[in-house]
């Protein structure tokens, strides 16, 4: 614990899985060096700087993976109502649940925390410097999120037919629009598609 939360310890088997991986995470600051090998990362949930600069003691170095924003509307959607026909979907091995739309264009990782959704389509929020746009987005149980350039990994998604859906604390409507998610306990979430996300 650094105070007030986990201390995460990640080694990795390559740079690019480590930022895959990190690309993804609530904290912006990361403390890397390397281990027989293979990059290690050491970061909190608070994503404090502070708590990480004495690791430069100690031969690491200080990253940042902060993305750009992705900032809820001041106006919500109005509320959906689910379908009365709700599947559970079992949370995978890895403590997780991963899904995808009908159509396969966009697979989504959904924990308690956060749900994480990614597509190949070149629709999404534009980079700054004009590189292209980003492929994945996480969005958080409050509504509010961030755009990311890691991707999800390789677990296999579960295919969505046109219902309601329940996993990890989040209902999930999908419809061939894309995917609703709504936090069940703060009433937030996003809808998302190819085409767009939009935050609720």
């Amino acid at each position: 614990h650094d105070g007030d939360g986990i201390v995460n310890f990640d080694h990795f088997e390559s740079d690019a899985s480590m930022d895959s991986v990190l690309s993804w995470t609530p904290s912006p600051h990361v403390a890397t060096t390397v281990v027989d090998g293979k990059p290690l990362a050491i970061w909190t949930p608070s994503g404090e700087v502070s708590d990480l600069a004495p690791l430069q003691g100690f031969g690491f170095q200080l990253a940042s993976y902060q993305s750009a924003p992705l900032a809820r509307p001041g106006t919500d959607l109005p509320a959906s109502v689910p379908g009365t026909d709700v599947v559970t979907l079992p949370a995978n091995p890895y403590g997780y649940v991963v899904v995808q739309t009908p159509g396969g264009d966009t697979e989504c990782l959904v924990e308690a925390t956060f749900v994480g959704c990614q597509t190949d389509g070149e629709q999404w929020q534009q980079h700054a410097d004009g590189s292209g746009p980003y492929h994945g987005v996480r969005i958080n149980t409050d509504g509010t999120g961030s755009w990311v350039d890691g991707n999800l990994g390789a677990a296999p998604p579960t295919t969505l037919g046109q219902q309601t859906y329940r996993a990890m604390g989040w209902t999930i409507e999908s419809a061939p629009s894309g995917l609703r998610f709504t936090n069940d306990a703060t009433g937030h979430g996003a809808l998302v598609s190819i085409e767009r996300v939009q935050p609720f």
